[in-house]
């Protein structure tokens, strides 16, 4: 099978650069590597096998070991044995962690979903609060129905601050379970949570390994996610919408919107200027559409606010088209306009370099 361009283009510039290298060799390197649509064929993954580097490259990585995980039968590959790539035997032992938690999150033959919670050994699990043997209890509290406190408190434990676990993952079938028993409207706090945990990349140092999501039961939370944007139109509210937007970019693997979206709700974001290195306040919304230095801006101070420059709709393309267009489509126009500041440009209130705010954006998730 042909080996597609994006993917010959990022291995043509040779193994992700160390995270001693300069900023650009990094930069360069994260461009190649998001031009990379998910998922890839079996021939592709095991080229990319060549694209690792000698550390993390902040985080790219594993942006590069889940990519390679998205190919067919990867939770049973051929990844080379005894190479001395710590990323490769990596991928090694998360595929040989893969079929055992497969299997405990089967439920039994006719079993219902608390009867697959209680074949889980949840003791031998962990959050952020330590053992995971209390998941159960408020799992349960989440079957009978939407419950803020339960909700809350499986947030904190499973995806404390962006930090996820080993029981976050075995978790991930259950809050699927739970919100297909919902109708549509009643699952913003499961789908949101789930995306989540799909979606992050904070793993602490010292936890085991983390078998990979099981692809069926990402796209269930997928297809439920599109269910719930549906019932989530204006009268529902703007922020429940973009947080449902970043679920659904969160599960399809979209980065970095499928964590960073969230901003269009905080109405800034702060960026690094790559000319001269010096942190912007880029802000859209009720305050404006400005780039500034200063972190007081919403006292009304106007002084060193440099106005920023939209992208043209009719020029979007790709996720920044269909976010745009879904937006409209959706009885947004506001969040529709605001996605034309984050995807157009901005200048440097300090040395004036004009820059793409979105890129500057992926390159600080990068760090």
């Amino acid at each position: 099978m042909v080996i597609r361009r994006t993917v010959r283009d990022f291995l043509a510039a040779g193994p992700l650069p160390g995270e001693d290298q300069p900023i650009e060799a990094i930069t360069r390197a994260q461009e190649l590597l998001m031009r990379i649509e998910a998922p890839v064929t079996s021939e592709e993954a095991s080229a990319l096998l060549d694209g690792f580097g000698p550390d993390d490259c902040y985080g790219l990585a594993w942006t590069l070991l889940h990519l390679i995980e998205t190919a067919p039968g990867a939770q049973a590959p051929d990844y080379p044995a005894g190479a001395d790539n710590l990323w490769i035997q990596t991928l090694r032992r998360r595929a040989a962690n893969a079929a055992p938690v497969a299997l405990m999150h089967q439920a039994p033959p006719g079993g219902s979903t608390s009867r697959r919670t209680a074949s889980i050994d949840w003791a031998r699990l962990g959050h952020a609060y330590g053992s995971a043997e209390d998941i159960p209890g408020l799992l349960a509290q989440a079957r009978s129905g939407p419950d803020d406190r339960a909700s809350g408190e499986l947030w904190s434990r499973l995806c404390h601050q962006g930090t996820v676990y080993s029981a976050s993952y075995a978790a991930l079938p259950e809050l699927a379970a739970i919100a297909r028993g919902r109708t549509a409207g009643q699952r913003f706090d499961l789908l949101v949570l789930a995306a989540a945990i799909v979606a992050s990349r904070d793993v602490p140092h010292d936890t085991p390994d983390i078998p990979q999501v099981d692809p069926k039961t990402v796209a269930e939370l997928a297809d439920l996610t599109e269910q719930e944007l549906l019932a989530h139109g204006p009268g529902t509210g703007q922020q429940a919408y973009v947080y449902l937007l970043q679920a659904a970019l969160g599960l399809a693997g979209v980065e970095p919107w499928g964590t960073e979206l969230e901003l269009l709700n905080n109405n800034e974001c702060e960026v690094e200027c790559p000319d001269c290195f010096i942190e912007n306040f880029v802000v859209f919304g009720e305050h404006g559409h400005f780039s500034t230095l200063d972190a007081m801006y919403f006292q009304g101070n106007d002084s060193g606010r440099v106005p920023l420059l939209p992208a043209d709709p009719a020029g979007l393309s790709g996720t920044a088209a269909d976010l745009h267009a879904r937006a409209l489509a959706s009885g947004y126009p506001d969040l529709a306009r605001n996605l034309t500041f984050v995807f157009g440009r901005a200048r440097c209130a300090d040395c004036g370099a004009t820059f793409r705010v979105d890129e500057a954006i992926a390159a600080r998730q990068a760090y």
